[in-house]
C-alpha cells in the first residue's frame, strides 16, 4: 500500500495543527495546545471531560489526529480552570481562553512530518510527485474494517425510528439516539463514502491523475469539486453534475437518509498537492517528508499515490 514502511517508531510520525486564527484570550472556554503520544483525539477527549469532570460534549476539537504518533492539537474545554491536568502520555504547550467552543474543521490545515523506512524512491522523485499531487481520497482511517457496514446499519436504524415517528408508533419517549460522538462519526463515514465513488469515476476520465477541469464544475482552490452529501442542491452543473448524478443513483436511500438527519450538504476538492513540501534522505533507504496538508486531507493518501513514482 506503501512504498516503503511507516509508523515503525512514534517518532516516525509528527504532526502540528494549525489554527485559522489568534483566540480571544478571554471568555468560558480554556483552550490549550495539546502534544499527545500514543492516543487518539477522542482518547483525549475521554480523559480530557473526566480530568475536568465536564461532560464530553462541552470539550471541543478541530480535527482528528492519529494514536499512532506524536501529534499536536488544539483543545477547548468550558471550564474556569486554566491549567492542563495530568493526563499520561500528554504536554500542554500552550494556553489561552476564548468565548466559543472549538468547532471540527477549524483550522488552517496539519503540518506533517514523516520518516519513510525500507523504501526505494529518491528525494527527487518525491519531490516531483509533489508536483503533480495526489487524488484527495478519504483514507484507511475513515473508510477501512467495517466502517462503512457499521454507519449503514445506524442510519437504517434512525430511518426505523422516525418512520414511526411519522406514523404515530413513538416507542419509548425516553430514547435518544447515540450520542453526538458516535453519530457524527458515522455521518462523516457516509459521507466520504459517497464522496470516493465520485472521485473514483472522475480518476477514469484520466488515471493517474490529475483530475481534469470538465463543464459544470465547481472549484475549490483551483482544483474541481464533489458533494459531501446532505441537505440542498449539488452546486454542479452539465456534465460534472451528470457524473455525480450516475455515481450517487445505486446509494439514494442512502443520499436521502443524509438528509433526513439534517446535514447540510458541501464540497470537498478532488486534488490535493502537499504544501511546503521538503524531502531529505537520512539514510540509504529512509526519507523524511515535511509537508503542509489543509484540513480534511490524508497524508495516508498522499503517501500511497507515491507507489506511482516511476
Amino acid at each position: 500500500m506503501y512504498p516503503g514502511t511507516i509508523k515503525q517508531q512514534l517518532e516516525d510520525w509528527r504532526v502540528c495543527e494549525i489554527s485559522p486564527e489568534t483566540w480571544s484570550g478571554s471568555g468560558e472556554h480554556a483552550y490549550f495546545y495539546v502534544r499527545k503520544q500514543g492516543m487518539n483525539t477522542a482518547d483525549l477527549v475521554r480523559a480530557a471531560a473526566m480530568a475536568f469532570d465536564v461532560p464530553r460534549i462541552d470539550v471541543g476539537y478541530a480535527g482528528r489526529k492519529d494514536k499512532q504518533g506524536i501529534t499536536e492539537q488544539w483543545l477547548s474545554v468550558r471550564t474556569p480552570c486554566n491549567a492542563w491536568p495530568a493526563i499520561a502520555h500528554t504536554e500542554c504547550l500552550a494556553q489561552t481562553r476564548h468565548s466559543k467552543k472549538l468547532k471540527i474543521g477549524h483550522l488552517r490545515g496539519n503540518r506533517f512530518a514523516i520518516v519513510l523506512r525500507d523504501t526505494r524512491l529518491t528525494a527527487e522523485q518525491v519531490l516531483a510527485r509533489g508536483k503533480v499531487g495526489f487524488a484527495n481520497a478519504f483514507g484507511p482511517q475513515r473508510l477501512s474494517g467495517d466502517n462503512v457496514a457499521q454507519a449503514e446499519a445506524w442510519i437504517a436504524q434512525r430511518e426505523r425510528v422516525v418512520d414511526r415517528r411519522r406514523q404515530g408508533k413513538r416507542r419509548g419517549a425516553g430514547k435518544r439516539q447515540r450520542g453526538n460522538d458516535q453519530q457524527g462519526w458515522h455521518l462523516s463515514v457516509l459521507r466520504s463514502y459517497l464522496f470516493n465513488a465520485v472521485l473514483e469515476k472522475r480518476l477514469e476520465l484520466n488515471p493517474g491523475g490529475p483530475v481534469r477541469v470538465i463543464e459544470g464544475d465547481v472549484l475549490l482552490a483551483g482544483f474541481p469539486t464533489a458533494p459531501l452529501w446532505g441537505r440542498g442542491r449539488s452546486a454542479s452543473a452539465a456534465l460534472a453534475l451528470q457524473i455525480e448524478a450516475e455515481v450517487l443513483a445505486p446509494h439514494r436511500q442512502l443520499c436521502d437518509a443524509l438528509e433526513h438527519a439534517g446535514v447540510r450538504q458541501g464540497r470537498r476538492a478532488l486534488w490535493c498537492k502537499p504544501g511546503n513540501l521538503e524531502v531529505a534522505e537520512i539514510a540509504a533507504d529512509t526519507l523524511k517528508l515535511e509537508f503542509f496538508l489543509p484540513p480534511g486531507s490524508y497524508a495516508t493518501a498522499w503517501l500511497m499515490s507515491l507507489q506511482a513514482c516511476p
